[in-house]
C-alpha cells in the first residue's frame, strides 16, 4: 500500500509539472516533433528572431543606461582642472584636495611629442593616501597607475590628463590636501 502511495504521488508531481509549461489552449512540441508542418517552422523561426530582436533592443537600452550611468557617476566623482604654466616656465606646483575614496581629480595640460613629464603629489601636512592612478594621452589610451613620482616621455602632441585619487588598496579612506608638482622639459 506504502508503494501504491508513492507511485500515486510521483504520477501527481509528474502530470503537475509537465502543465507548467502549457497555457489553456497551447501544446507543448519538441522543436523535433515530425507534426510540424513547414508554417510552424516558420512561425517558430519568425517568433525567435523578433525575441532575439527584443533581447537585442532590450540590452542595447541597458547599455545606454550603463553608459549614462557611468557618465553622471564620473562627471560627480571627477573634478576636471585646466593646467596653465606661468609664461617661461616649465614647472608648476599646484594645492588640491581629495574628500576620499572614489574621488578623483583630473588636471589637464598641453604638452608635446619628444618632451618628458614629471610629476609628484604630496599631502601637505603629514601622510595620506594619494597618488598618480593614470596618465590620459591626447588620442584617450591610458597608462597607470603610478605612485607619488612619475617620469613620462610624452609621445604625441595636443592635450595630456593626469588622474590623482586615492589607491583604493591601501588603508584607510583619506580626505585631506596635497600639493602636486608639474614638470615637463
Amino acid at each position: 500500500m506504502k508503494n501504491f502511495i508513492l507511485l500515486f504521488l510521483s504520477i501527481i508531481l509528474l502530470s503537475g509539472f509537465s502543465s507548467c509549461n502549457k497555457t489553456e489552449d497551447q501544446e507543448v512540441r519538441s522543436p523535433k516533433d515530425p507534426a510540424d508542418g513547414y508554417n510552424n517552422k516558420n512561425k517558430d523561426a519568425s517568433a525567435f528572431e523578433n525575441d532575439q530582436k527584443n533581447d537585442e533592443e532590450s540590452e542595447q537600452e541597458n547599455d545606454r543606461n550603463s553608459d549614462r550611468d557611468s557618465e553622471s557617476e564620473n562627471k560627480f566623482n571627477t573634478r576636471s582642472i585646466t593646467v596653465k604654466f606661468p609664461t617661461g616656465s616649465t614647472q608648476i606646483t599646484l594645492d588640491g584636495n581629495i574628500n576620499g575614496f572614489g574621488e578623483k581629480i583630473s588636471y589637464e595640460f598641453e604638452a608635446s611629442k619628444g618632451q618628458t613629464l614629471n610629476a609628484f603629489v604630496k599631502p601637505k601636512d603629514g601622510e595620506g593616501n594619494i597618488r598618480i592612478n593614470q596618465i590620459i594621452f591626447p588620442d584617450g589610451k591610458a597608462d597607470g597607475p603610478f605612485g607619488d613620482k612619475m617620469t613620462y616621455k610624452l609621445t604625441e602632441s595636443g592635450n595630456w590628463k593626469l588622474i590623482l585619487g586615492e589607491d583604493m588598496m591601501a588603508g584607510e579612506p583619506w580626505k585631506g590636501t596635497y600639493l602636486l608638482t608639474i614638470e615637463i622639459k
